[in-house]
């Protein structure tokens, strides 16, 4: 999950704030090997944000080449913390929709105060972005 979609919603249609579930699993990113050219990939109606070599927020298409390093030159390997998360990994997408388990609950019968279950087969589930975050940027 890229969590500037968090707040924000998804870049589509020529606008942010649409609010899906990942549908498609198009591609693994390598932090340490990024081939500008590839892009990601993805639906031409579609955008993404990540975080530039200098830790500033970028914006782009996700079909067209994408200079990660952001120095205005499109290459076959460069090495970004797109996530500024303070290492170079492998962000891999996920499709939220193929995994999502969702057992019914008891809506319409629901007691006060009582929330729909939701049960989900990912193992281990990682700490949101708070909007104080999202605002303040990484951490360096």
């Amino acid at each position: 999950m890229n969590y500037h979609f968090q707040i924000d919603g998804v870049y589509r249609d020529g606008k942010w704030g649409n609010y899906d579930y990942q549908r498609e699993a198009p591609y693994t990113l390598n932090e340490k090997a990024l081939n500008e050219s590839n892009g990601i990939l993805y639906a031409s109606d579609y955008g993404t944000k990540w975080y530039d070599q200098d830790g500033k927020i970028r914006i782009t298409k996700t079909n067209e080449p994408i200079d990660w390093y952001y120095n205005g030159v499109i290459n076959n390997n460069v090495a970004v913390d797109l996530n500024a998360d303070g290492s170079k990994g492998k962000l891999t997408a996920w499709r939220d929709w193929q995994h999502i388990i969702y057992n019914g609950g008891t809506i319409g019968g629901l007691e006060q105060g009582e929330q729909p279950r939701l049960l989900s087969n990912i193992e281990e589930q990682t700490k949101e972005l708070t909007y104080e975050e999202y605002r303040n940027g990484p951490q360096k």
